[in-house]
């Protein structure tokens, strides 16, 4: 059975889908979630209500200044607050396990966007232009894992054409 085609516009829940491609290049493209932010309590200072934007399903790869940019399409922005999970972020979810000190897995995370005016986060939500956003552009790359192995890999072979010359000199001596 394929995956539920999602379409760029209203998405449940109240959230709007935004789509977003890696490069210009890519083909393929995933969607970012995005909802004006409401909360229950008292008026959170860091992030008013009618200028925060919640948004789910952003890649691990993405920076806070990758977001930034990335919602300066809609308006000025304040701050940005990447997150694992949606909440205040103010106290420490995570259980440190005393048995196990590995690197977490990097999962898709939250964001929440202030705006400095109200209409950035309409703007956002407005389903009006939905030609897919680029997350990597030419002029901000963003590094990947696999730019890393290709990095990584193009050192080897550099080190090992140097080590084949020492060898041919003579002078490479292993021990």
């Amino acid at each position: 059975m394929a995956p539920p085609r999602v379409v760029a516009g209203t998405a449940g829940g109240g959230f709007t889908a935004i789509p977003v491609r890696f490069s210009a290049r890519s083909r393929a493209s995933r969607h970012l979630f995005v909802k004006p932010h409401r909360v229950r309590e008292a008026a959170d200072r860091r992030r008013p209500q009618d200028r925060t934007l919640f948004v789910l399903n952003l890649p691990p790869y993405i920076t806070q200044e990758c977001a930034h940019r990335l919602f300066s399409q809609c308006g000025p922005v304040t701050s940005v607050e990447l997150q694992e999970k949606p909440g205040t972020g103010s106290k420490s979810e995570k259980q440190k396990s005393k048995f196990f000190s590995g690197p977490s897995a990097q999962n898709f995370r939250v964001a929440y966007v202030v705006f400095k005016k109200p209409a950035g986060v309409k703007a956002a939500v407005s389903s009006k232009r939905r030609e897919p956003w680029v997350l990597s552009p030419s002029d901000h790359p963003i590094k990947t894992g696999l730019q890393n192995i290709a990095q990584l890999r193009k050192k080897f072979e550099e080190d090992k054409q140097r080590i084949a010359l020492l060898r041919a000199e003579r002078k490479f001596k292993p021990y």
